[in-house]
């Protein structure tokens, strides 16, 4: 029996991954005035033998993030939040940089054939019961972790995640199944590697780390021509059966719920995990150009970053709003400009700067990226990094608790929309998560002191490089250091 009921009311799937954190141009900066501390109330709650840690949202309570560890070894996290509809995410330790040359392109296979056929149902009838109930099963796939969602009305959860568990338990990945799959992997990379933003990171990965993070994040043709069932099993087998490197999450649902439904589907998981990941070596001092026409130039300058939930990845969130957001005054035609704008005042022709901070379990990248008229570009960039070289020395009071403030209610708003996919990655990463005032006191504690000591951190790491453009207009690497 499907369990159909053709009168579920129904939102639309909500599917979450980290995102890069951009701060730039758009963002105004206020006048030079004494600023006021965002606080939020704190909240307390306390419950035996589980890891309970309160959701807060300006002083507004919306349930508890409870934590329960399986015997098999999988993580269940649970948000019951009152809402009648569930929030169903499945989260799995493996990305692009588990992938091999051998291997590479699997996983985006397996994205687009996550609903096919298994040993318990067929690819017709597992898109006809997720249709009929209006439930969108997706999956992504990151560079160090991939995750499966879904969203459905409570009553159905079980039915929901039966049929997101599947491709995990037991997959069959049919021949035709996985041909079908391929040319929508290579009409993804197609669109994604139409923004020059994606090639750039791209390039950037590659020649900035020796391990798997330099792996594509996007597969090509000639990647996946030689993938068929075999090899996605085999993948399968290595890599996606491993309880511990496995976290369930239910938005919606109680944690006896949630460890109740992890209990039932994925008891099986019995794999012994991954194999230990190369380590991740930052290469430094390498440039990388992408010769393309027009009178555009863009380039990438990264320094090595953080890992995610560090207190260094904290202070270089806190730097990109210094830099990006601040209550100095830079006035140029009427405008006012963040720093790493105002610093490149003299260009005649529109640019954009925007500081990145990009960070994964165990690494990241830190730095600027640049757009603007090829002439102009090694000035642009010359200032910019010069913004960066200047925090060494401090920041001002004023233009501290301005980014902090800034910082805060970024926050508070991830919390809020992105929920889902940050406690999934604290699970992986195996991280009690915090509640929103510990976070918000976090940033609060951050000293002038300790942010001129990342600064010079960021200084004394080896850059890479990676522009896009013209290259006669292109600074070498050595000239901007």
């Amino acid at each position: 029996s499907s369990g159909i009921n053709a009168e579920c009311p129904l939102r639309p799937g909500m599917l979450l991954a980290r995102s890069i954190q951009v701060a730039g141009l758009s963002t105004f900066a206020a006048p030079a005035i004494s600023l006021p501390t965002i606080t939020f109330p704190a909240l307390s709650a306390t419950v035996q033998g589980r890891i309970i840690t309160d959701y807060e949202l300006n002083g507004a309570v919306s349930g508890k993030i409870e934590v329960n560890k399986l015997d098999n070894g999988v993580t269940a996290v649970a948000l019951d939040n009152g809402s009648p509809t569930a929030h169903l995410g499945l989260y799995s330790g493996v990305g692009t940089r588990h992938q091999t040359r051998d291997t590479h392109g699997i996983l985006q296979i397996m994205k687009h054939a996550w609903l096919g056929s298994t040993t318990r149902r067929s690819y017709v009838w597992a898109h006809r019961v997720m249709a009929f109930h209006g439930a969108d099963i997706k999956m992504n796939v990151a560079r160090d972790h991939s995750a499966i969602t879904a969203t459905c009305t409570k009553e159905k959860e079980w039915l929901v995640l039966d049929h997101m568990c599947q491709s995990i338990i037991c997959p069959e990945f049919f021949e035709h199944e996985v041909m079908r799959a391929k040319p929508f992997v290579l009409n993804e990379t197609s669109k994604a590697l139409a923004n020059p933003e994606n090639v750039l990171l791209e390039e950037a990965h590659r020649i900035a780390y020796s391990g798997g993070l330099g792996t594509p994040l996007y597969a090509a043709s000639h990647n996946i021509a030689g993938h068929g069932r075999d090899e996605v099993l085999e993948f399968w087998e290595k890599h996606l059966r491993d309880p511990n490197n496995t976290v369930l999450v239910g938005i919606g649902m109680d944690i006896d719920t949630v460890s109740g439904l992890a209990d039932e589907f994925l008891w099986s998981l019995d794999g012994r995990g991954l194999e230990t990941p190369v380590t991740e070596s930052w290469t430094g001092s390498r440039h990388s150009h992408i010769e393309a026409g027009g009178n555009t130039t863009r380039a990438v300058y990264l320094t090595q970053g953080a890992a995610t939930g560090t207190r260094e990845a904290l202070l270089l969130n806190l730097i990109r709003h210094v830099v990006g957001v601040t209550t100095s005054p830079a006035v140029h035609g009427g405008n006012l400009k963040t720093k790493l704008m105002s610093a490149a005042d003299h260009a005649q022709k529109p640019h954009s700067v925007q500081c990145l901070n990009i960070n994964y379990s165990d690494a990241g990248l830190f730095g600027l990226s640049v757009v603007a008229d090829s002439e102009e570009v090694g000035d642009v960039l010359h200032s910019s990094i010069g913004v960066m070289g200047s925090l060494k020395s401090g920041i001002s009071d004023e233009d501290l608790a301005a980014a902090k403030n800034k910082l805060k209610l970024e926050i508070a708003t991830q919390r809020e929309v992105s929920l889902m996919g940050l406690v999934g990655l604290d699970g992986l990463l195996s991280v009690s998560p915090s509640t929103t005032a510990q976070a918000l006191a976090a940033v609060d504690s951050i000293t002038s002191e300790e942010l001129a000591g990342m600064a010079k951190a960021i200084a004394k790491s080896s850059p890479i490089m990676v522009t896009l453009g013209n290259e006669k207009q292109v600074p070498a690497l050595k000239e901007l250091l």
